[in-house]
């Protein structure tokens, strides 16, 4: 399975992987869910971003993965104030996670006490990897794990895209 980041929609390049905010625009309400969540073990920030609730997730759990396309994880792009890439931030900041592209899902045979999947649906205008996405989620998650699915419904910045055509989540 691939993640496709440039999506060609009635002639138009979507490049979704400009969705993701930095770790200084995290939602107060998820970040304390996270935090007050009754599961540990291990986690999995699907569609990770720029690493925007690393913090809240390995301070809470033994072990997480940050999961998103090869191309989002090996561009360079400052995370947490540093131009770097997400596996090398990863691997100088958390002992406790690791980094697994997309692309590579199917290898992951861990299942998840607690998978996080922010921000991510609502960039994607292509019903089947949102399809595909949801069913890796359902595969991946313990089955008394919880799986958080956060659309992006309401942003200022769409303010001046209300009256253009509408595809999707957005």
């Amino acid at each position: 399975m691939r993640l496709v980041l440039n999506y060609k929609i009635n002639g138009m390049t979507i490049r979704s992987e400009n969705a993701a905010k930095p770790h200084t625009m995290p939602s107060n309400y998820l970040c304390n869910h996270i935090e007050n969540s009754v599961k540990n073990g291990i986690a999995l920030d699907f569609g990770c971003g720029k690493l925007r609730y690393s913090e809240q997730l390995v301070n809470k759990f033994e072990a997480v993965t940050f999961l998103d396309s090869r191309k989002q994880l090996e561009r360079v792009q400052i995370i947490r104030g540093v131009q770097t890439t997400i596996p090398e931030y990863v691997a100088n900041n958390y002992k406790n996670a690791n980094v697994v592209p997309f692309e590579s899902i199917d290898k992951i045979k861990d299942n998840y006490d607690f998978i996080l999947c922010a921000n991510v649906l609502s960039a994607i205008p292509c019903k089947s990897t949102i399809y595909k996405i949801i069913n890796e989620i359902g595969r991946l998650l313990k089955n008394d794990g919880e799986a958080i699915i956060v659309n992006q419904y309401k942003s200022s910045y769409f303010k001046k895209y209300e009256t253009g055509i509408k595809h999707l989540h957005g």
